[in-house]
């Protein structure tokens, strides 16, 4: 887990989906070139630092001309159908990196049998950043770094049907189970 998918504006994560991620680039930096755009995307350089920094410029004058409007529009989020399923993996791993929960939150590939073998049975898709880890994984939560697991729970992407709330605080809805996120606790009820 190491791509940042929020920015922190007025001390609210913003969460960026990617319908977000592609509005904020139209907004921002539709003006640069088209190299210029591939280097933000490529590498963590100076191109991104500053994608980073145009973004979160335009993201603060938003909240400051109407800051209602604007935790409405980017704070809050309410996504359903293919796009939860598309958003899932982003907004748990930017949920993780918010919270700096790395040592205690994992993602388990269920493709994988050993460290390199994927089974091929699971083979159905080419990498797509949607869904890194295929679409069933295996979320392992600890209480502590030496601690058992006290909390897992197999994800199936194809039957996610909702993400909604904000980045602090968030709901998945899938056809199997109901999952509250938020800054100290993970809360599971099952359909």
């Amino acid at each position: 887990m190491s791509a940042f998918y929020y920015h922190v504006i007025e001390k609210e994560p913003v969460f960026l989906s990617f319908e977000k991620s592609k509005l904020l680039s139209e907004e921002t930096i539709a003006d640069k070139s088209t190299m210029w755009k591939f280097q933000v995307h490529a590498n963590d350089g100076k191109e991104r630092q500053e994608s980073k920094s145009i973004e979160i410029d335009y993201l603060k004058k938003l909240y400051k001309s109407n800051p209602e409007e604007f935790r409405e529009k980017w704070i809050y989020f309410n996504i359903s159908g293919n796009s939860a399923k598309d958003n899932l993996y982003r907004l748990l791993n930017s949920y993780v990196l918010f919270y700096k929960k790395e040592k205690t939150i994992f993602f388990r590939d269920l493709r994988q049998t050993s460290y390199n073998e994927i089974e091929s049975r699971e083979r159905d898709y080419e990498y797509d950043e949607r869904w890194p880890l295929g679409k069933k994984f295996r979320l392992l939560c600890k209480k502590g770094v030496f601690k058992k697991f006290y909390f897992e729970l197999e994800i199936d992407i194809s039957k996610i049907n909702c993400i909604s709330g904000s980045l602090k605080e968030f709901t998945i809805q899938s056809e199997n189970f109901e999952i509250k996120f938020s800054q100290n606790s993970i809360l599971q009820k099952l359909s």
